[in-house]
């Protein structure tokens, strides 16, 4: 009993010990300064610190940042980033900036590093990119090492850039990281402005917004007046390809620089679309959701107060009363904007309870808010597989196939910010006197898209193809309805990634900042899209675990390099043992199909889990708690392996009472016995049996599965 006694005591004193540490730390009176190293992190807003010198705020691409201009007489031409240190050590310094000069001996910004009496600690020359992207850099130019820095002591220190009085050089954001346990991505942390903050929580706690389910199948639209959309829906509905949303965009050039307000009023004038209302209806009775796009001009964006507002919302409310979903902003657009365009949509007097919808341009991704109006997409990328120089500004190009791949798949560009990113498949901008784009190129870009976290097809006027699949040869048809049928029947598990974005601040795809052209979708899947022409084989990375070839099985162990072999008509994708993966039955889009029955692919060889979530799709209702959850948990044994069904969480109005599921169990041994709850299965076809297939040492279980249930399955060896 004195030996439990002096345990409990020796407890309690190590408890009392902690929490008067604690104490202490969040008592602490730290000196003033305007910002804080924070749980490890100083993060700065390059344009927080205002005009500096040479140094002026700019809009540029993705956000707002200092740019340098030209200066030789200045007496100082420097950028100052001043911070507190309150946890000594050695810190990694980045910095999210981008190419100055194409010449890569003058391509490098030089920066030192100073304490409270002004004396030098470092001295570095950060290397920049190769592209006009902005993306988190590290590395110093003399020695190809991380820059990093040791703050000896706690106190006052500063980051200072010098523009040696040139310009071009830009700087967006100053992130510093304690032993680098956390590197930046996208836009990185929100600014370290106050003690004792947790950057990491306040980013995850960021509000978000999901988009409605169709906006994950596939969205397209074209330069096409009213008789040539019904067309182009009616051949695509023939073809067997997948359509879940459509926008239209006048052939007429006239509106491409006469503004929103203008732009709005074009579709009301009858010319090229003598019945919108009877379109939206075509659209409605084949579960498509019709979009409009609109474009401005800068002046006009820049002017966008609230009584621009109004007026915006007096010419596209009719047409979100007579049935439109949501709208496309084809101009570089402010916030203010984006939330009148967004609102609009929400508001619908069609469907009141309408998710709302929109997308815009990459222009705003230093203000977290753009995360509250889904969705984004890249711009008017080009139909080539590269245009690495980008973004081109001069010819609206926003990159090849690559590039946006890279966009997407990248941490360390600012475009890694966006939850939900699409690009045009395809492409927007024809390079040459071709008219179309290759065959080869479509497929490829068709399978990246695939596995994106969102889908679209536009192009140019241009383009004579129009990037519909039906103008393509049969192999491409072929290879289009492959891909996009997998992504429709992907859904439940592209969904249930998508709503982690709100509780975790994860996004569906990926990235892991050393292999850019390759990502993960969730945890399970790794894509690695072929973007260079000609190529039938490319290298991946597999991380640590064991990986099989998604399409013909073969086992490999991760943490290594392999080449992967790529036919035009496969693209590299790898399945994580222990991955738990749901597929829905195939239907001709999303709000045409359901989650009633369900096929469960587990791939053996170690344990996993996922969580499947669902709501009713199209309703704002999920953000007051009416979504449903069900957990799956695959365990394995020596002697045994297990699979755990839990009781669906929550509720939704509209939702089945049960599941007609199919357990598939890939890479497992046949097992002597299953039980269900501790009930024998026979083997059979019929719901409640099972079979086994040898050859590809698959188990199958057929199932049907009530929401207040939890049935756990053994599996005998």
């Amino acid at each position: 009993m004195i030996q439990d006694f002096r345990k409990k005591s020796s407890r309690l004193l190590h408890f009392i010990i902690i929490a008067a540490a604690f104490l202490s730390l969040s008592c602490e009176q730290l000196p003033e300064a305007d910002f804080y190293e924070s749980s490890g992190i100083v993060s700065i807003d390059a344009r927080s610190l205002g005009d500096q010198n040479n140094w002026r705020s700019e809009t540029y691409f993705t956000s707002v940042s200092m740019v340098s201009y030209e200066d030789t007489l200045a007496s100082s031409v420097t950028l100052t980033f001043p911070f507190f240190i309150r946890r000594p050590g050695t810190y990694t310094i980045w910095t999210l900036s981008r190419q100055a000069d194409s010449d890569p001996e003058q391509n490098y910004l030089p920066l030192r590093v100073m304490d409270a009496n002004n004396f030098l600690l470092e001295n570095f020359r950060l290397e920049l990119n190769e592209s006009h992207e902005l993306e988190w850099l590290n590395r110093d130019t003399r020695t190809g090492e991380p820059i990093t820095v040791h703050f000896e002591q706690p106190g006052h220190y500063s980051v200072i850039f010098e523009s040696q009085g040139r310009s071009g050089y830009l700087v967006d954001k100053l992130h510093l990281s304690l032993e680098n346990a956390r590197r930046p991505s996208g836009m990185g942390f929100p600014e370290t402005n106050v003690p004792g903050g947790d950057p990491v929580l306040a980013k995850r706690e960021q509000r978000k917004v999901i988009p409605p389910a169709w906006a994950f199948g596939v969205m397209m639209g074209g330069y096409a007046d009213q008789q040539e959309v019904t067309e182009q829906i009616r051949r695509m509905e023939e073809g067997g390809f997948p359509v879940d949303a459509y926008w239209i965009a006048r052939k007429s050039a006239e509106e491409e620089s006469s503004g929103l307000i203008a732009s709005a009023g074009h579709y009301q004038t009858g010319d090229e679309y003598p019945d919108l209302k009877a379109l939206w209806e075509f659209m409605r009775q084949r579960n498509i959701k019709p979009g409009l796009v609109l474009r401005g001009n800068s002046a006009e964006i820049s002017q966008f107060d609230e009584e621009t507002a109004d007026q915006f919302r007096s010419l596209v409310d009719p047409f979100f009363d007579d049935g439109l979903a949501f709208l496309k902003l084809d101009t570089p657009a402010d916030i203010s904007l984006i939330r009148t365009a967004f609102e609009a949509s929400l508001e619908s007097g069609f469907q009141p309870e309408s998710r709302g919808f929109t997308l815009s341009h990459p222009h705003q991704l230093h203000k977290p808010e753009f995360k509250e109006y889904p969705a984004t997409w890249t711009g008017r990328s080009v139909s080539s597989w590269s245009h690495p120089v980008f973004p081109d500004f001069e010819r609206n190009m926003m990159g090849g196939l690559r590039e946006n791949i890279e966009m997407a798949a990248n941490p360390r560009l600012s475009t890694y910010e966006v939850p939900f990113l699409s690009h045009n498949v395809g492409g927007y901008h024809l390079l040459d006197d071709s008219g179309s784009v290759s065959d080869e190129l479509f497929i490829r870009w068709v399978q990246f898209a695939s596995f994106n976290t969102m889908m679209q097809i536009f192009t140019s006027p241009d383009n004579e193809s129009a990037n519909l699949p039906y103008n393509f040869s049969e192999e491409v048809q072929e290879q289009f309805r492959k891909y996009t049928h997998l992504r429709n029947r992907l859904f439940p598990y592209i969904y249930s990634l998508a709503h982690l974005v709100r509780p975790a601040g994860v996004k569906p795809v990926r990235g892991d900042g050393d292999h850019t052209t390759q990502f993960r979708l969730g945890n399970s899947l790794l894509i690695a899209p072929v973007y260079e022409e000609g190529a039938r084989e490319r290298e991946v990375y597999l991380p640590e675990g064991i990986w099989y070839d998604y399409w013909d099985g073969t086992r490999y162990d991760g943490g290594q390099y392999i080449t992967a072999e790529a036919p035009l008509k496969k693209i590299p994708v790898y399945v994580q043992a222990g991955a738990i993966i749901p597929y829905r039955q195939e239907s001709r889009n999303i709000l045409s199909g359901s989650n009633e029955q369900l096929t469960i692919e587990v791939y053996g060889g170690d344990r996993g889990t996922f969580r499947l979530y669902e709501d009713d799709g199209v309703s704002t209702r999920y953000q007051v708690g009416e979504f449903t959850t069900t957990a799956f948990r695959y365990f394995e044994h020596p002697d045994f392996y297990t699979f755990t069904i839990g009781r669906m969480v929550r509720e939704y109005e509209g939702q089945a009472s049960e599941k007609e599921l199919l357990l598939k169990f890939k890479f497992v041994d046949e097992p002597s016995l299953i039980t269900a709850e501790e009930e024998p299965l026979e083997k059979g076809e019929g719901p409640g049996q099972w079979r086994y297939n040898a050859e590809t040492r698959t188990l199958y279980i057929s199932w049907v599965q009530p929401n207040e249930q939890k049935t756990d399955f053994y599996m005998a060896r």
